[in-house]
């Protein structure tokens, strides 16, 4: 099993220093397991946070385009 750019944990922590502070670890799982929705504006800061397009984070995009941070 390969091991993931980035943990759940650590993306949480990104997000927090962003100034979004419940965004939790649990949060991330729940919404990887579709168990939670996910408003356009934790999409945006999820996007953000990797350094990806929201496009494609939801799969409408085949190409990973990076954004510039």
């Amino acid at each position: 099993m390969q091991k993931p750019p980035i943990t759940q944990e650590e993306l949480a922590q990104r997000i927090q220093l962003m100034g979004v502070e419940d965004m939790t670890k649990l949060i991330i799982s729940r919404i990887e397991k579709n168990q939670r929705h996910v408003c356009d504006a934790e999409l945006r800061i999820l996007a953000k946070a990797l350094g990806v397009t929201m496009e494609w984070l939801v799969g409408d995009s085949d190409e990973q385009d990076y954004c510039q941070r």
